[in-house]
Formats: C-alpha cells, structure tokens, sequence
C-alpha cells in the first residue's frame, strides 16, 4: 500500500512489477489518496481516502494483504505548520499511529 502523494514510488512499483519474482506483484499496490496520485497506479487500484477514517483502514487491511505499507501522507510546509500546529499533529503524529495500530491489529 502507498499512502499519500507517493506517485514516484506507486509508478516505479507499477512499472517493475515484473522484475519481482519471489514476492507478490507489485501491480496489487494500492494507494490511499487525499489529493494526486491517480496517474501513477491503474485507476481500478486507486482508493481515494484519508488515513483519519479508521472505518476506511479496518476495511483496507480487512479486504487486502499488504505485503508492505509505505506512508507518504505528511504535510510538510513550514509555514503552515507554524500557523496551525493542530493541523499537522492531527495529520502527521495521530493519523501515522492510526495507520500503525491498524497495521498491528491486522497482521
């Protein structure tokens, strides 16, 4: 699974799915989205979401086995972390131990 903005990593998964012989084809990595992304996976493998939706995550990891999570949803500007510093806790610290504890509870 690729959370967040990770088109490069979604594109190179996608694109050299065929080179991995010994664990599952990496053309099942699916991406959970805010926003961008749509263009790196094959658009029946996108699932548009957001980490804080726990209903969303439970059904993931219920539906899918994910040989491997890669968390690319951050924000990260400076600026606007100063300014509402809730914002990027809610998003960066809660919403990444969510996606852990879901995780853990999954395997």
């Amino acid at each position: 699974m690729v959370a967040g903005s990770g088109r490069n990593m979604a594109r190179t998964l996608r694109e050299s799915s065929s080179k991995f012989s010994k664990s599952p084809p990496f053309s099942n990595a699916r991406v959970v989205t805010e926003k961008g992304g749509s263009f790196a996976v094959d658009p029946n493998q996108l699932i548009v979401g957001d980490l804080s939706d726990q209903k969303l995550l439970d059904q993931l990891f219920t539906k899918f086995e994910f040989a491997a999570v890669m968390h690319f949803a951050a924000v990260s500007l400076v600026g606007e972390s100063i300014e509402n510093p809730a914002k990027y806790y809610s998003n960066n610290v809660s919403n990444t131990i969510k996606l852990l504890n879901t995780m853990v509870a999954h395997c």
